[in-house]
């Protein structure tokens, strides 16, 4: 029979996220069954770059920060703060401190395992043979993860600084081990002793959380502090919105560039196993112009917390409903730091990404396939569509951070964790299961740019009608002034304009009807989503 503290914690994971973790389940199921039935397209000489992508790296590198996430409690707090980011509200269990931390490491190392063994099995570039170590490797990574989340630090955003160096130590650790090939026994031997020592610290940092001790180092650094003050000069805020707004940059400002810092090292690192590869030079580029995107996804649970509240509670505390700030200038503040965020993050991608492919010589690779797409399609064409691609990528981040504002800032955890769900199944499945239509793909795909005009209509129809009863409702309980709504709708316009533009450029084809395109541009451009988040943080803010 379980006991009481097993049953706690699987209630705990399985309760808040139970939707992410059947999917990363069913996802493991799939990776093991197809190839234990030796079914031909899941054979390693089977991997294409495109096909690896789809199967392997989008949804692996999702799910393993999915796993690290939940495991870690890394959803329920603030990644910057000096107590630990263990809840505190689990320190009131009558379990030990043995078991606090052991069945949440128990149950992440399972986890973690069977995922990098499916992984293992599935289908690889015949460059890469993932060696049997990855299995013990990615439970260690896990439990000191774990360790450093846990731990209390005497300096705020100490926290940030420790585990992006640990998790860039680790991935730099792991491509140099794949490039080396070391004997598994020499591997286990590293490797397996993790586990007990990283156990005895996490168990030891809970014990010291548990009591309230953590350690206070910013009298050291008082001076530096008066200091910075006097070079800054910065007196006080010349406006609420400019006080709310650092307040919202302290909470979740550079959560997505820790995250995206987290996976870039590893993305960016795969051209090192082979530098001749042009395959591998392209996955690592695809997995790094993906990871901002699908890290927002992530980081949006963060986002959309009306406050700094521990634990899975969605409601809004005292300290923002007595603001003197309307809701929606609580919205506003939360968008102007997501903007600086997403900035932040893809001026460290571009940053980053020309320096890995200097350091693994494989500029020439780049620069071949470039050409290739100048010749293919001509010199201002193939600029055009580099620049437009990154800032498609930029507003798909962006885009990803604000558009569910209005379920977490609605106050109700339910809908928060169906949206986690919802996100994992796209995250995990969706690419999979296109890639996996085989011989009917282009039958489908013709069939769907058929459906396309009759759909589009209807969402676009349904899209403007929900857009028109929030702006009503907005505009009854004065929420918004009306000025400001027919500013926004003027903004918005202008955008469905632009985009409708580029669409026409591109696909300058009598094939394409345009007024198609002008559909797909009004789908594109957030527009309902973010008009809800004001009524739900209203309503959250009178319960």
């Amino acid at each position: 029979m379980a006991s009481p503290a097993a049953r706690v914690f699987a209630w705990e994971f399985g309760r808040q996220y139970r939707w992410g973790l059947l999917v990363i389940a069913a996802y493991v199921i799939t990776l093991l069954t197809t190839r234990l039935l030796g079914m031909e397209w899941a054979q390693p000489a089977d991997a294409s770059p495109a096909r690896f992508i789809g199967t392997i790296a989008v949804p692996l590198w999702s799910s393993v920060m999915f796993l690290l996430a939940v495991f870690s409690f890394g959803l329920t707090g603030d990644l910057a703060a000096r107590q630990s980011m263990y809840p505190w509200r689990l320190f009131t269990l009558p379990v030990t401190s043995t078991a606090l931390a052991a069945w949440p490491m128990l149950y992440g190392t399972v986890s973690i395992a069977l995922l990098a063994q499916a992984a293992r099995l599935a289908s690889w570039p015949a460059q890469i043979e993932p060696p049997f170590w990855l299995v013990l490797y990615a439970p260690a990574f896990l439990a000191w993860t774990q360790v450093l989340m846990w731990t209390s630090y005497p300096v705020r955003g100490l926290r940030a600084v420790a585990v992006v160096s640990w998790l860039i130590v680790m991935d730099i650790i792991a491509i140099i081990a794949i490039e080396l090939k070391p004997s598994e026994t020499l591997m286990a031997a590293i490797l397996v002793p993790q586990l007990p020592v990283a156990y005895l610290a996490a168990r030891t940092a809970v014990f010291r959380a548990r009591r309230g001790d953590v350690p206070d180092w910013r009298g050291a650094f008082t001076p530096l502090a008066s200091l910075a003050r006097l070079v800054a000069r910065r007196g006080p805020f010349a406006s609420p919105m400019s006080a709310q707004t650092w307040y919202e940059w302290q909470q979740h400002g550079w959560s997505l560039p820790v995250l995206v810092a987290f996976v870039l090292p590893f993305a960016l690192g795969l051209p090192f196993l082979d530098r001749e590869s042009s395959s591998l030079v392209i996955i690592s580029l695809a997995v790094a112009a993906l990871t901002p995107p699908i890290m927002a996804s992530f980081v949006a649970s963060t986002v959309r917390r009306p406050g700094a509240q521990r634990g899975d509670d969605y409601g809004l505390p005292p300290f923002l409903a007595t603001r003197p700030l309307t809701s929606a200038a609580l919205i506003a503040a939360k968008l102007r730091v997501s903007i600086a965020s997403t900035v932040i993050t893809w001026g460290l991608v571009i940053a980053v990404v020309p320096l890995a492919l200097s350091l693994s010589d494989t500029w020439p690779i780049v620069i071949e396939r470039a050409r290739d797409l100048r010749d293919l399609i001509g010199l201002p064409r193939a600029i055009a569509i580099t620049v437009l691609a990154v800032l498609a990528l930029v507003a798909t981040t962006w885009k990803r951070l604000v558009t569910s504002l209005y379920i977490g800032l609605s106050g109700r955890p339910w809908l928060v964790r169906t949206h986690i769900g919802v996100t994992m199944v796209l995250l995990v499945v969706a690419i999979p299961v296109v890639q996996r239509m085989g011989e009917n793909f282009r039958v489908i795909v013709v069939r769907i740019l058929d459906a396309v005009p009759v759909a589009a209509g209807v969402l676009v129809a349904v899209k403007m009608s929900a857009a028109g009863w929030i702006a009503t409702r907005l505009d009854r309980s004065r929420l918004i002034e009306p000025r400001a709504l027919v500013t926004t709708a003027a903004i918005w316009l202008t955008a469905v304009l632009a985009l409708y533009a580029v669409f026409a450029w591109f696909a300058d084809t009598p094939h394409i009807p345009r007024y198609v395109l002008v559909l797909i541009a009004i789908l594109a451009v957030p527009l309902t989503r973010l008009s809800a988040a004001p009524l739900a943080l209203a309503s959250n803010r009178h319960r």
